[in-house]
């Protein structure tokens, strides 16, 4: 059986990378690395958002009254 391969490795044609070869755990490790980066991403543009947040609480009273008001497709966070 091989060892698993620790670096990817990239297979040119013309002198260009074409293909990457990595082992699963390499590339299973790098996906949850760029969801993690996506995350922080999203939460600084969150957190640099200059609008008012709604408190949870707020958003839980009226879901309780009215669970449509959440519907994405209408939801503007300037008028709820």
């Amino acid at each position: 059986m091989l060892e698993a391969q620790v670096a990817p490795f990239v297979i040119t044609r013309n002198g260009k990378d074409e293909v990457v070869v990595m082992s699963y755990t390499f590339f299973e490790e790098l996906l949850e690395d760029s969801e993690e980066i996506a995350d922080i991403r999203a939460a600084e543009i969150s957190l640099s958002d200059p609008r008012p947040s709604i408190p949870w609480e707020e958003i839980k009273k009226e879901y309780e009254q009215d669970p449509a008001c959440l519907d994405p497709s209408e939801y503007d966070r300037g008028t709820h």
